[in-house]
């Protein structure tokens, strides 16, 4: 049993590792290509509008092509299960309604 710990808590260790190194080094890169285009045009403002523009426009691709039908799915799931609970509450609300009756009718 101590062993799966262990395992779990290397794997999860090597996994936090990796997401900082991947998140510094698309830091700096971000960083070098706004410097680099700074250089380019001579303004720094601009090369930062520039690279955000680049990063936004690639967002929105992203979001178009993957994210958008994920959030979609998850849409409907939620739906689904809204309607569910709803069933599900009027049901006990009709249950409780007969109970209650019919222990009104049995105390009367």
């Amino acid at each position: 049993m101590d062993e799966f710990k262990t395992e779990g808590r290397r794997m999860a260790a090597s996994l936090v590792i990796f997401i900082i190194t991947a998140t510094a080094a698309i830091v700096l890169l971000i960083s070098a290509a706004v410097s680099w285009i700074a250089d380019m045009i001579g303004s720094m403002a601009a090369a930062a509008a520039v690279t955000g523009g680049f990063f936004a426009l690639l967002a929105l691709i992203v979001y178009a092509v993957g994210v958008r039908q994920s959030i979609e799915y998850l849409h409907r799931r939620a739906e689904t299960v809204y309607e569910v609970a709803e069933t599900v509450r009027k049901g006990y609300c009709y249950a409780s309604n007969m109970v209650k009756t019919f222990l009104n009718d049995l105390l009367k």
